[in-house]
């Protein structure tokens, strides 16, 4: 955060919001943590300053982005939460999520009664 001390609140909190999507998108859900009070401090400071409209617009728009990224991450952890306290027996389905967090059931191709593993 001491990088940032000369820098615009909005310009720190955007950089912010974009490290935070590339965490979300790599799978680094640790590094969200140090995130949350990086946030808090520039939230404070920005109700300090004023910003423009388009500067406010441009970190609505990565908020709502990394909401429904974070949202995504969420599903799909307790997706797989569910499915490791089910008894483990052959697959039938598989449930899958795009970058969107659209959900889509794969079935699986069954034949002559047997599973094929890799």
């Amino acid at each position: 955060m001491a990088l940032f001390k000369s820098a615009h609140p909005g310009e720190i909190l955007e950089d912010i919001l974009d490290r935070e999507k590339e965490a979300v998108l790599s799978g680094n859900l640790d590094a969200l943590h140090g995130m949350v009070a990086e946030k808090a401090a520039v939230i404070n400071r920005i109700r300090q300053d004023r910003l423009t409209e388009s500067r406010l617009e441009i970190l609505r728009r990565k908020a709502r982005r990394n909401r429904a990224l974070l949202e995504a991450a969420q599903k799909g952890i307790a997706s797989v939460l569910r499915q490791m306290r089910t008894p483990s027996g052959p697959a039938r389905s598989f449930q899958t999520y795009d970058v969107n967090g659209t959900s889509r059931k794969l079935e699986s191709l069954k034949r002559n009664g047997l599973e094929k593993r890799a």
